[in-house]
This record gives structure tokens, C-alpha cells and sequence, in this order.
């Protein structure tokens, strides 16, 4: 009887016995060095659930500053849109590749946070700019100009599963962005949003970083005329944009070849740019009170 038969006939007489013995050996000689090796930090693994718990990691470099490469332990699972934090630095995971001994995690640096009306913790996400290459660091130098977008990337949960195309957020108390696109085909339990720099609104709540939206009720100690047609008084050819009023009324525009209504509510409406020239919005209450805002498509 030949070595291997003995082998065999020792782990069971089956080749998938040997195959799982030599796993099983080759992931406690993994778990055995875990803490050895280099790059290794304790870490705390946050779910798409809330739930959280401790994990070890091993960091490896990624292809730019942000990126890491994260090795797990061979039997910790972790999930796309999971958030890893070590060293007071927290990172989506982008993807996992489960194919190997040490499962690896394709992640990003949070290098931003959302902050939601209600909600008492921020929410991380990664952020890079889609017009000039910008990787949304804090000083966000590249996001001053209008037409500048942002890729987000950020955990799908019960927070951000609230969140919508139109819907205005901010980054770093001052950069106001409004929601165009939101994928959550690509990568499960993870939210790909693009978003469209966007002006500024009295309404805004810069201290506690949250953008005002037409549902909402503006934070206390922010003021604004009952009676105001709120939004920019010009914007560009086949964008759109977003007026608001604090109260119901009637929409109607003077001019309908330069703007189109996109989408309107009793307090909203969203036009879109179709030419170039000057349109007047009207606002009309129920007491027949009218405001107006002339507003230029450039």
C-alpha cells in the first residue's frame, strides 16, 4: 500500500477528506501568524445592520493614497459597503475577493461624512471630484467651481436607502452638492451616487453641515422671508434647478421656450434650461398674492 493510501485511508478514504484536513491546516498555520505579520492592526468591522464587532486586519497598499487593501482572517466575512476603522481612519469596502486563504478587501478612505436632519451621527462615504480628478480631500481645493461633480460612494442602510435623485447634501460645512444619479446595481450594500455642485440657500444649515431640502423645515436660528421665491437667479444651458417657497402656491412661468417644468410640488419647482435668454418665475398663494424671481439661463 503506497504512502497516499495510507494517507487516505488515515483521513477517511476520501480525496475530499484530504482536501479539508489540508485546508483546515493551512488556515490554522494563517491564523496561528495573523498578529506576526506585517501591516497587522486590530480593527472594529461595522455592518450594513448597525451591528459592529472587533476584527484583526492585515493593511496592504493600494494604487493611491486612499486605496488599502485589507486581509482578513481565512473565516471573518465582511460584506460590500461594510465599514473598516483602524487608527482613528474608517474605510468602505468597495469589493472582497473570498477565493483565497485570506479573504481581501478592496477599500477607500472615508474622506467625507453626510450628516442627515434627525440623524445624530454623521455618515461616511469616499468622495472624488468626476470633473478635475479631485480625490474630495478635506481642503476640496478643485471643488470651488460650479460644474464641478463628485462621485460618492457610501453604505447602504437605513439612513441612506431616505435618500434621493434631486436631493441636496453637504460636504465639509460649506460645499453644497445636489444628487443626480444613485446606483445600487453594482455593488450590493453600497450606494454609488454622482452629484452636481450646487448654489447655496439661506436655508442651509452650514453648522451642522445639512443642506436644506424643499420638505424639510429649516433649522431653528435660520431666517427667511415668509414670502421669497428661493434659488439661483441664473444657472447654465440644459442643467437644471431647484426654487422653493415656505408656503403653497401656484407655479407659472412668462416664458416656456427658454425653461421647462420639470417637476413641481406646492412648494417646489425644479426647471430645466431648453435656451438661452431671461424667464420669469411666478409664485402665486391662496390669497392671490404673487411673488416673482427673474432668473437668466446662460
Amino acid at each position: 500500500m503506497s504512502y497516499l493510501e495510507l494517507y487516505k485511508k488515515r483521513m477517511g478514504g476520501s480525496e475530499t477528506s484530504v482536501h479539508n484536513v489540508r485546508e483546515t491546516a493551512a488556515k490554522n498555520t494563517a491564523n496561528r501568524n495573523f498578529v506576526s505579520a506585517q501591516g497587522y492592526f486590530p480593527a472594529r468591522l461595522h455592518e450594513n445592520d448597525g451591528e459592529s464587532k472587533n476584527i484583526d486586519i492585515i493593511v496592504r497598499s493600494g494604487t493611491s493614497e486612499l486605496q488599502k487593501y485589507i486581509m482578513l482572517r481565512p473565516d471573518t466575512t465582511v460584506e460590500t459597503g461594510a465599514y473598516i476603522s483602524y487608527n482613528n481612519k474608517i474605510y468602505i469596502v468597495k469589493e472582497v475577493n473570498v477565493d483565497v486563504m485570506l479573504p481581501k478587501a478592496d477599500c477607500y478612505l472615508c474622506n467625507q461624512k453626510l450628516n442627515f436632519r434627525g440623524i445624530e451621527h454623521p455618515i461616511p462615504c469616499y468622495t472624488n471630484s468626476t470633473t478635475y480628478g479631485s480625490k474630495g480631500i478635506l481642503d476640496q481645493d478643485k471643488f470651488y467651481e460650479l460644474d464641478s461633480k463628485t462621485k460618492i460612494y457610501i453604505q447602504r442602510n437605513i439612513v441612506t436607502e431616505k435618500m434621493y435623485v434631486g436631493q441636496r447634501i453637504m460636504f465639509a460645512n460649506k460645499y453644497v452638492y445636489k444628487i443626480t444619479e444613485m446606483d445600487d446595481l453594482v455593488y450590493p450594500n453600497l450606494f454609488i451616487l454622482v452629484a452636481q455642485r450646487d448654489e447655496s440657500m439661506p436655508m442651509d444649515d452650514f453648522e451642522n453641515n445639512i443642506a436644506w431640502n424643499a420638505h424639510e423645515t429649516p433649522s431653528s436660528g435660520v431666517e427667511v422671508e415668509p414670502s421669497e421665491i428661493v434659488g439661483d437667479e441664473k444657472f447654465k444651458l440644459h442643467e437644471s434647478r431647484t426654487y422653493t417657497i415656505s408656503q403653497p402656491v401656484t407655479w407659472k412661468i412668462d416664458d416656456p421656450t427658454i425653461v421647462s417644468i420639470a417637476n413641481r410640488t406646492e412648494t417646489s419647482i425644479e426647471l430645466l434650461g431648453i435656451k438661452r435668454g431671461w424667464v420669469t418665475l411666478t409664485a402665486t398663494d391662496s390669497t392671490g398674492q404673487s411673488y416673482e424671481k427673474d432668473i437668466m439661463i446662460c
